[in-house]
């Protein structure tokens, strides 16, 4: 499993806090190429990115996003959001 969760202001994760459901809305809505699948869940997003899976996905729950067993293509797309929320 990959997940992000927490963000930080530096590094040494001194300022912590969670990524909200409402970040992860907003950066899904802004991503074409991700989408709320609803049918898994409020905070369920399908990527539909190149990857060796058919339906790769990543879920926000309590602060976290996560995937399971993601292929190099997933890695690499929850590195940018990483970026984006600035999440560790």
């Amino acid at each position: 499993m990959l997940q992000l969760k927490i963000r930080s202001e530096n590094w040494s994760g001194n300022s912590n806090n969670p990524i909200s459901s409402k970040e992860w809305l907003q950066l899904v809505d802004s991503d074409k190429k991700l989408s709320i699948d609803n049918k898994n869940g409020d905070f369920f997003a399908i990527w539909s990115g190149h990857s060796e899976y058919d339906e790769p996905w990543l879920d926000w729950n309590d602060g976290r996003i996560s995937t399971k067993h993601p292929d190099e293509a997933i890695y690499c797309k929850v590195l940018q959001i990483a970026n984006k929320l600035n999440a560790i």
